[in-house]
Protein backbone atom coordinates (compact mmCIF):
# COMPACT_ATOMS: atom_id res chain seq x y z
CA UNK A 1 0.00 0.00 0.00
CA UNK A 2 1.15 3.23 -0.82
CA UNK A 3 -0.33 6.18 1.86
CA UNK A 4 -0.17 9.47 0.81
CA UNK A 5 -1.79 12.32 3.39
CA UNK A 6 -1.18 15.76 2.86
CA UNK A 7 -1.24 18.12 5.91
CA UNK A 8 -4.14 18.66 7.85
CA UNK A 9 -5.94 19.64 10.74
CA UNK A 10 -7.65 17.26 13.37
CA UNK A 11 -5.87 14.86 15.62
CA UNK A 12 -5.46 17.20 18.55
CA UNK A 13 -1.47 17.20 16.96
CA UNK A 14 -1.10 13.39 17.49
CA UNK A 15 0.05 12.79 13.81
CA UNK A 16 3.14 14.31 14.33
CA UNK A 17 4.57 11.13 15.13
CA UNK A 18 1.84 8.82 15.60
CA UNK A 19 -0.24 9.01 12.44
CA UNK A 20 0.87 5.55 11.50
CA UNK A 21 -1.49 3.86 13.88
CA UNK A 22 -5.20 5.31 11.98
CA UNK A 23 -3.57 5.60 8.90
CA UNK A 24 -2.58 1.84 8.32
CA UNK A 25 -5.95 1.09 9.59
CA UNK A 26 -7.60 3.40 7.63
CA UNK A 27 -5.78 2.18 4.61
CA UNK A 28 -6.59 -1.89 5.30
CA UNK A 29 -10.34 -0.72 5.22
CA UNK A 30 -9.88 1.42 1.65
CA UNK A 31 -8.16 -1.73 0.26
CA UNK A 32 -10.70 -4.41 1.35
CA UNK A 33 -13.99 -2.12 0.47
CA UNK A 34 -11.67 -0.98 -2.61
CA UNK A 35 -12.91 2.48 -2.28
CA UNK A 36 -11.41 5.45 -0.08
CA UNK A 37 -12.15 5.09 3.49
CA UNK A 38 -11.94 7.64 6.07
CA UNK A 39 -11.32 7.18 10.01
CA UNK A 40 -13.16 9.33 12.85
CA UNK A 41 -11.93 8.97 16.32
CA UNK A 42 -13.98 10.31 19.36
CA UNK A 43 -11.21 12.35 21.71
CA UNK A 44 -11.68 9.92 24.49
CA UNK A 45 -10.79 7.18 21.53
CA UNK A 46 -8.05 9.02 20.15
CA UNK A 47 -6.22 9.48 23.76
CA UNK A 48 -6.73 5.79 25.30
CA UNK A 49 -5.33 4.70 21.71
CA UNK A 50 -2.78 7.45 20.44
CA UNK A 51 -1.98 8.93 24.12
CA UNK A 52 -2.05 12.13 25.38
CA UNK A 53 -0.40 14.80 27.30
CA UNK A 54 2.35 13.87 29.95
CA UNK A 55 2.40 14.76 33.42
CA UNK A 56 4.32 16.96 34.37
CA UNK A 57 5.66 18.08 37.68
CA UNK A 58 7.04 21.76 37.75
CA UNK A 59 9.02 23.43 40.88
CA UNK A 60 9.99 27.03 40.72
CA UNK A 61 11.25 30.21 42.82
CA UNK A 62 10.43 33.27 40.98
CA UNK A 63 11.15 36.95 41.60
CA UNK A 64 9.50 39.89 40.42
CA UNK A 65 10.66 43.76 40.79
CA UNK A 66 8.28 46.69 42.18
CA UNK A 67 6.68 46.98 38.50
CA UNK A 68 6.05 42.87 38.80
CA UNK A 69 8.79 42.06 35.89
CA UNK A 70 10.54 38.82 36.33
CA UNK A 71 14.01 39.56 37.74
CA UNK A 72 15.12 35.87 38.15
CA UNK A 73 13.37 32.38 37.80
CA UNK A 74 14.98 28.78 38.52
CA UNK A 75 12.74 26.28 37.53
CA UNK A 76 13.21 22.15 37.26
CA UNK A 77 10.32 20.12 35.31
CA UNK A 78 9.90 16.85 35.61
CA UNK A 79 7.84 15.07 32.25
CA UNK A 80 6.26 11.48 32.86
CA UNK A 81 6.82 10.36 29.28
CA UNK A 82 5.66 7.01 30.34
CA UNK A 83 7.78 3.01 29.06
CA UNK A 84 9.75 5.32 25.63
CA UNK A 85 11.26 8.10 25.01
CA UNK A 86 10.33 8.52 21.45
CA UNK A 87 8.50 11.68 21.75
CA UNK A 88 9.92 13.46 23.86
CA UNK A 89 8.09 17.12 24.61
CA UNK A 90 10.40 19.03 27.68
CA UNK A 91 12.02 20.99 24.55
CA UNK A 92 8.98 22.43 23.77
CA UNK A 93 7.26 23.22 27.01
CA UNK A 94 10.43 25.29 27.63
CA UNK A 95 10.10 27.15 23.94
CA UNK A 96 6.83 27.95 24.49
CA UNK A 97 7.29 28.99 28.70
CA UNK A 98 9.27 31.66 27.29
CA UNK A 99 6.68 33.06 25.21
CA UNK A 100 6.84 36.97 25.09
CA UNK A 101 9.10 37.46 28.01
CA UNK A 102 13.03 37.74 28.14
CA UNK A 103 14.43 34.71 29.46
CA UNK A 104 18.43 35.52 30.20
CA UNK A 105 18.09 35.75 33.46
CA UNK A 106 16.26 32.18 34.08
CA UNK A 107 17.75 28.64 35.24
CA UNK A 108 15.41 26.05 33.65
CA UNK A 109 16.37 22.67 33.98
CA UNK A 110 13.93 19.59 32.19
CA UNK A 111 14.28 15.98 32.56
CA UNK A 112 12.14 13.44 30.84
CA UNK A 113 11.21 10.47 32.97
CA UNK A 114 10.58 7.15 31.89
CA UNK A 115 8.18 5.50 33.73
CA UNK A 116 5.52 2.36 33.73
CA UNK A 117 2.72 3.97 32.33
CA UNK A 118 1.73 4.15 28.58
CA UNK A 119 3.78 6.71 26.48
CA UNK A 120 2.97 9.74 25.56
CA UNK A 121 2.90 12.02 22.84
CA UNK A 122 2.39 15.84 21.35
CA UNK A 123 -0.93 17.09 22.61
CA UNK A 124 -2.27 20.25 21.55
CA UNK A 125 -5.67 20.01 23.01
CA UNK A 126 -8.01 19.85 24.12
Amino acid sequence: LNISVRRLGGSYGSKISRGAVVSCACAVAAHVLNRPARFVMSIEGNMSTIGKRPAIKHVYDVGVDADGMIQYLDQKSWHNMGYSFNDPVSFLSLAHAYSCYEPGTWNSIDYNARTDVPCTTYTRGP
